[in-house]
C-alpha cells in the first residue's frame, strides 16, 4: 500500500521486487530484539559487457536494528521499522525514475 502510495506501480508479475526480513528474538527478561532488512532486487547487466547479465542482484539495501518489549513488536511491521524502511526506498525510487 504504501509503495502504491508513493506512485510506485506493484504487479505480481514484475521482474524486480522488494525483499522484506524481519527476525526477532526474544530475551529471558521479555525484551524482544528485532533486525529489520529491506532490499530491492532485480536483473542486471554489466556496463563493460552488456551481453553479461546477472539474474538477480541488489540494488538497494537498508536494515535497521532495534530492542523492544513484546507489546511493541507489532509497531516493527506496522508503522515504525518497515514502513520507515519502505518509505526509504520509494523516496530513493522516485529519485532515480523521475516521471517522464
Amino acid at each position: 500500500m504504501r509503495l502504491r502510495q508513493a506512485g510506485i506501480a506493484v504487479s505480481a508479475s514484475a521482474t524486480e521486487w522488494l525483499y522484506f526480513n524481519v527476525k526477532t528474538l526474544q530475551s529471558c527478561r521479555g525484551f524482544q530484539s528485532c533486525s529489520v532488512v529491506v532490499m530491492a532486487r532485480q536483473s542486471a547487466y554489466l556496463v563493460r559487457d552488456p551481453a553479461l547479465a546477472a539474474p538477480v542482484v541488489i540494488t538497494w539495501w537498508k536494515g535497521t536494528d532495534g530492542i523492544t518489549n513484546a507489546p511493541n513488536l507489532q509497531s516493527v511491521r506496522d508503522a515504525d521499522a518497515v514502513g520507515d524502511l519502505v518509505d526509504k526506498f520509494s523516496h530513493a525510487y522516485r529519485e532515480q525514475s523521475p516521471k517522464r
